[in-house]
């Protein structure tokens, strides 16, 4: 084998391979649910225990569903075709639905999420369902490695809008911002697949945002992790 066979081969997993692999994941989720829906129907007056089952049970399909979603967007960015329908959007919104399915699928006892919405419609031109998987994936990471809190802000800036997420956790490793590239390999600290954080850096990058990384701020003082999101209006 040449190395431009191995350099095929290893596109071919990295884009072709991952997509059919969420597309069998999203499959075989929908057909769950479908499944599901119908010993609700069919079933005797739920009790408590039995509401709690089904609830544990969509959950874990909505994140298998998630799972699928970040191996799609990974193969559509590795391959460039990671296009953007873009129309005016209120980013508010955005980080209303992402806040709903982070807190729902990850959210913890232990951990109180803060969200600090801003009074007026903060307007940037962008693919709402993009952005919304950044900010949920982003979300969720926050919610995970926090001990006990996270904290949303989004406001105005002079070159756009910001959103601002802090956590109290361990904060990010020093070199994990040097790491996202190749998008799919190992890094420090790394919890699952790895490929969160790159996916919402591709989807940023691609609405003309940047995304930094740095320590959060707590009653003055700089511990767990920041992400700062700039988009241009």
């Amino acid at each position: 084998m040449t190395d431009d066979d191995r350099e095929d081969d290893e596109r071919w997993v990295k884009t072709t391979f991952l997509r059919r692999i969420a597309h069998d994941i999203v499959g075989s989720a929908g057909v769950a649910k479908g499944a599901l829906d119908e010993i609700e129907r069919g079933a005797e007056p739920d009790t408590p225990q039995q509401q709690s089952f089904y609830a544990i049970a969509r959950r874990s399909i909505t994140k298998l569903e998630r799972i699928a979603r970040r191996l799609r967007y990974a193969a559509l960015a590795e391959a460039g075709e990671l296009p953007a329908a873009r129309a005016a959007v209120d980013l508010r919104g955005v980080v209303d639905k992402a806040e709903e399915e982070a807190t729902s699928l990850d959210g913890r006892r232990t951990v109180k999420v803060e969200r600090v919405r801003g009074p007026e419609p903060l307007i940037v031109n962008a693919d709402a369902e993009q952005l919304f998987v950044a900010i949920a994936e982003l979300l969720s990471n926050a919610i995970r490695f926090a001990r006990t809190r996270v904290r949303v802000r989004e406001q105005r800036a002079e070159s756009g809008v910001t959103l601002t997420i802090d956590d109290d956790g361990p904060g990010f490793p020093i070199t994990l911002i040097e790491q996202l590239r190749p998008r799919l390999r190992s890094r420090d600290g790394q919890r699952g697949l790895g490929a969160s954080l790159p996916v919402a850096v591709d989807i940023v990058e691609q609405h003309g945002g940047t995304l930094e990384l740095s320590a959060g701020e707590w009653e003055g003082v700089k511990r767990g992790a920041r992400v700062v999101i700039t988009l241009p209006r």
